[in-house]
């Protein structure tokens, strides 16, 4: 009697153990979830820029580069459902959006009618002149544009040859076109010059049906624009009502890796003090004039947003030709893509987006 007592005592203590042990691996279990989650949802570029820059550094690729490409996926993971997510699978992150990064505005009434003026503009095709082409086929064939421009980052370093295949490729369309250098187009010649060898000019103003458009050359990281050429974009800006540019004079600071892809901030991430100090000079002249929207490239992903201290002026930034960042896969940014600004006959305008 005694012995069946004992065994059942024992049973029971067994059974005991083994429930409080379940317990507390299903306790430990949900907590792991829930700070993974956690964690997930908290991720900002900072946080994976620790995380995966001795690898990408061992690939050759700078902390600043790792700091673009972790701003968009932390930006992308904080924006996507987390039932979603496929956590073996980072490219169902990357490619939950067709049009990433970009503000639609609510209040805007879809339109319906064509455009009066449209104006096709690439950038950053750093001679990926497989997709530069398509895109440049479909801008003169589907989209029938007026104009083309070109916002810089023709090619990864300037050389003349390369510079000579994007103006041919331009040249090509039977268009009239406008280009700019971005930084990488002055490597080789230190500078525009052999940017100008080939394309002529770096500034250019142009009116199409009553509509008045500028661009400039900002791509310099060390130098400033010349005290010539902006007292002539002084002058022009009066009566314009788009302003082009290689990089873009503002971003919010939320999101630090792409905040300081801006003019006035060099490849790595520091701030240049008077060429920061010039941009934005550039921004004060620009709100004080009746400029609608400053159109820039440079940090291969497309977004809107509002001035924050002239609402009526829109930072538009358009997204990258090239299927091929450094040694990084385009689309962990942003998929390829083109852009068109559409113009229309209420005077309002769209700057749509085409993926490659």
């Amino acid at each position: 009697m005694s012995r069946n007592k004992s065994n059942k005592s024992t049973s029971f203590f067994k059974r005991s153990i083994r429930i409080f042990m379940s317990i507390a691996v299903l306790t430990a279990l949900i907590l792991g979830i829930s700070f993974s989650i956690k964690s997930l949802s908290e991720l900002n570029s900072t946080s994976l820029v620790t995380m995966s820059s001795p690898y990408f550094e061992q690939a050759g690729i700078s902390s600043h580069q790792v700091g673009v490409v972790a701003g968009a996926l932390a930006a992308r993971i904080q924006k996507t459902e987390l039932s979603t997510v496929d956590a073996d699978n980072v490219s169902t992150i990357v490619d939950t959006s067709d049009v990433d990064h970009v503000s639609e505005d609510p209040l805007e009434i879809p339109h319906t009618e064509e455009p009066v003026i449209s104006v096709g503009v690439l950038a950053d095709s750093h001679s990926d002149n497989i997709n530069y082409n398509k895109a440049l086929i479909q801008l003169t064939t589907v989209h029938d544009v007026d104009v083309l421009i070109h916002l810089g980052d023709h090619t990864d370093l300037g050389l003349l040859d390369a510079l000579q295949a994007s103006y041919d490729l331009l040249k090509a369309t039977k268009l009239p076109f406008y280009a700019v250098p971005g930084d990488r187009d002055l490597y080789d010649s230190v500078g525009p010059d052999n940017f100008k060898q080939v394309f002529g000019h770096d500034y250019h103003v142009f009116t199409l049906k009553g509509y008045k458009f500028i661009m400039l050359n900002n791509s310099a990281q060390y130098t400033l624009i010349d005290t010539e050429t902006i007292q002539q974009f002084k002058a022009d800006i009066v009566d314009a009502d788009f302003v082009f540019l290689s990089q873009p004079l503002y971003y919010p600071d939320d999101n630090i890796a792409f905040s300081k892809k801006i003019m006035g901030y060099d490849g790595d991430g520091n701030k240049v003090l008077l060429i920061r100090e010039q941009a934005l000079e550039l921004l004060e002249i620009i709100r004080d004039s009746d400029v609608r929207a400053i159109v820039a490239a440079e940090q291969h992903i497309s977004s809107t947003n509002i001035d924050p201290v002239k609402s009526s002026l829109k930072h538009m930034v358009v997204g990258a030709i090239t299927s091929r960042i450094n040694n990084i896969s385009q689309s962990v940014l942003q998929k390829p893509r083109y852009s068109i600004l559409n113009i229309y006959a209420d005077d309002t305008f769209k700057l749509q987006e085409e993926i490659l």
